[in-house]
């Protein structure tokens, strides 16, 4: 990706609930979120760390750019497809379909339990990847299969 700055999504809406004296939780730990890669042998994350090691710049910037026009556009199902042809294209199919499953499908599964426990008692405002939110095992479906209300935000209006 292209910049490297603390202004990144997450930064910036802490940031602001923060400012709102809103309290601010996370739905996974990083150990959590570093577990998918650690549960892959050594081999598999040395394919990997070779496959992303093997792009230019100019490819990295132009994946960069193509995820921006997705995530601008707002289309989320547009967003996953993109980021799962830029990744899946790297990868030999077997260990993208196990990465797949246990970087999307397996963690969303954990989150959704996460959020409706933090949900019982309180409104949340809720911020993932937007790959997490699209598809059948997304997170916007599974909440609303759950009789969740989801309200879309106006984010550039």
């Amino acid at each position: 990706p292209k910049p490297h700055t603390e202004f990144n999504q997450d930064y910036l809406l802490m940031a602001m609930a923060e400012d709102l004296d809103k309290e601010v939780l996370g739905i996974e730990s990083s150990q959590e979120h570093f577990a998918t890669m650690d549960s892959l042998s050594l081999d598999e994350q040395l394919i990997m760390l070779r496959a992303v090691l093997k792009k230019t710049d100019k490819e990295r910037l132009s994946d960069y750019n193509s995820l921006m026009k997705d995530y601008l556009s707002a289309d989320l199902d547009q967003i996953r497809q993109t980021d799962e042809r830029l990744t899946g294209k790297l990868l030999p199919e077997a260990l993208w379909a196990k990465i797949k499953i246990q970087l999307m499908d397996e963690r969303n599964k954990k989150m959704i339990l996460r959020i409706k426990e933090l949900s019982k008692d309180k409104q949340l405002f809720i911020a993932v990847g937007a790959s997490h939110l699209a598809g059948q095992d997304g997170l916007l479906n599974q909440l609303k299969q759950s009789g969740f209300k989801i309200t879309p935000m106006k984010a550039f209006e």
